[in-house]
């Protein structure tokens, strides 16, 4: 799934001890749930930090193997590139 947000506010879940940039992001997240007699026996949440980072101006990607935003864009539009972090040689 996509999650798109304004980082206005404190979210410990994903970014503990970060104040709000007041940065717009979207990135997709992964989420594997297990189920066990029919209940939901766990959930795995996952997500490309360094991505979040990036858009929220805290890290710079620069000589690092990381996307930002672009991430989720080619997840609605498969006509974008896609491992453009793969040189072609």
């Amino acid at each position: 799934m996509l999650i798109s947000f304004t980082h206005d506010c404190d979210i410990p879940a994903i970014l503990p001890g970060v104040k709000p940039t007041g940065r717009k992001v979207t990135i997709p997240f992964v989420v594997v749930v297990g189920f066990e007699g029919g209940e939901v026996a766990f959930e795995r949440i996952y997500w490309d930090q360094a991505s979040l980072l990036v858009q929220l101006g805290l890290i710079d990607r620069a000589g690092l193997p990381v996307s930002g935003a672009e991430q989720a864009a080619r997840l609605l539009d498969p006509c974008l590139p896609s491992n453009t972090l793969i040189e072609k040689r």
